[in-house]
């Protein structure tokens, strides 16, 4: 009977249209499922990269105030210095002027002289020690500011590429939905 046929076939047809549509609407779900598991994801690392960066900015502070403070205690060793090599020049200028004249004051001459040599070359080598350790702190931060900021290119590149293969998804999941919403479309007229 070609009515039964029909029938029959029109069943067997809606049936299948019910179960694409059941299998869009799972679908549906799963691209928003992932799509909100992709912002979740996205939210995390922007917090990460935020306080990475907050990390970074605080050492750099320490580091500055640390830096600062050095300065400051090379400043204040410069009019040390400065009276020191002046009180040993005048050492050298009283040993030569009497030179020609042995005392115990002579002897307390030489030895104040040789104190602040002495003083001199102790001053002169914190003062290289600290210079040292300021250009090694300056190289320090260099190198570690240069580091984090390759490790989050590479994390904002992999976010990206993430974007794209979502976005990529999307499209062709929107390309799949309206093809199926023209062909239930065409099947109720």
């Amino acid at each position: 009977d070609p009515d039964s046929m029909e029938k029959r076939i029109k069943k067997h047809v809606e049936h299948g249209v019910k179960k694409l549509n059941t299998h869009v609407y799972d679908l549906e779900d799963a691209v928003e499922a992932g799509t909100k598991s992709e912002r979740k994801d996205i939210r995390a690392i922007s917090q990460q990269l935020k306080e990475a960066q907050e990390k970074i900015d605080n050492h750099l502070d320490d580091i500055k105030k640390g830096m600062e403070q050095q300065l400051e205690l090379v400043q204040k060793l410069g009019p040390l210095i400065a009276e020191t090599a002046r009180n040993i020049e005048l050492g050298r200028k009283r040993s030569a002027a009497e030179a020609f004249r042995t005392d115990e004051d002579d002897i307390q001459i030489r030895t104040r002289t040789g104190l602040f040599q002495q003083l001199e070359r102790r001053l002169a080598m914190h003062l290289s020690n600290t210079q040292t350790h300021i250009e090694s702190a300056v190289y320090e931060m260099k190198s570690g500011t240069f580091k984090r900021l390759a490790d989050l290119d590479e994390r904002i590149g992999a976010i990206e590429e993430k974007m794209d293969r979502m976005a990529r998804f999307m499209a062709k999941w929107e390309a799949v939905s309206s093809a199926n919403a023209g062909s239930s479309g065409l099947e109720s007229v």
